[in-house]
């Protein structure tokens, strides 16, 4: 029968007999048993790392679209980095399950921290300005930096339907006077 080296230690060789039946040979039930071993490692790891990534990914989308009441009637939805598909569409929800939820006559959707607006991010932005309309509310786009303008006008995009401005500041100041309220100046 043939032998099989297994390892070199110190100098002296380690060897096992193989057995003409595999099933009787010590090193493939070894072998096989710790495959087996490894394939539950690997599995355990994998979903746990999957279920962690979702758990992550569900808690930042949840974190990354919230709509703030700022005062009655009036809310307010920041928007920071970029803008996918993915979280376009939960922008989409967060908003108009916020507006019904606060019951919110204006929304200003801050674009302030977005760095980029092309094609597609002013496409989402303009579907969710339309769909928070269409729910009974004002929606005002705030936030609108001089590159941010140049790009909406060199895309071609009608923004004649949304109030816009270029600070949330000022988009407060509008939403306030389109629910009949004004800042005042405390005397005293």
């Amino acid at each position: 029968m043939p032998c099989l080296r297994i390892k070199e230690c110190a100098g002296r060789h380690f060897f096992f007999k193989r057995e003409d039946n595999p099933e009787d040979d010590a090193y493939y039930r070894f072998e096989k048993w710790l495959a087996s071993i490894y394939n539950k490692i690997v599995t355990v790891y994998a979903e746990t790392w999957e279920k962690t990534v979702s758990q992550q990914r569900q808690a930042l989308q949840e974190l990354s679209a919230p709509l703030l009441p700022i005062f009655d009637n009036i809310s307010v939805m920041p928007l920071v980095g970029t803008i996918d598909t993915d979280r376009a569409r939960q922008i989409m929800e967060s908003l108009l399950v916020g507006v019904v939820k606060h019951r919110s006559e204006v929304v200003l959707i801050d674009i302030t921290g977005v760095p980029i607006v092309d094609t597609m991010v002013a496409h989402h932005i303009i579907q969710a300005a339309e769909a928070v309309r269409l729910v009974g509310s004002k929606p005002m786009l705030v936030g609108i930096r001089p590159e941010i303008a140049q790009t909406i006008v060199n895309l071609g995009i009608n923004l004649e339907q949304l109030i816009t401005t270029n600070t949330l500041q000022k988009g407060m100041e509008r939403a306030l006077a389109l629910t009949n309220r004004e800042i005042a100046q405390k005397e005293g």
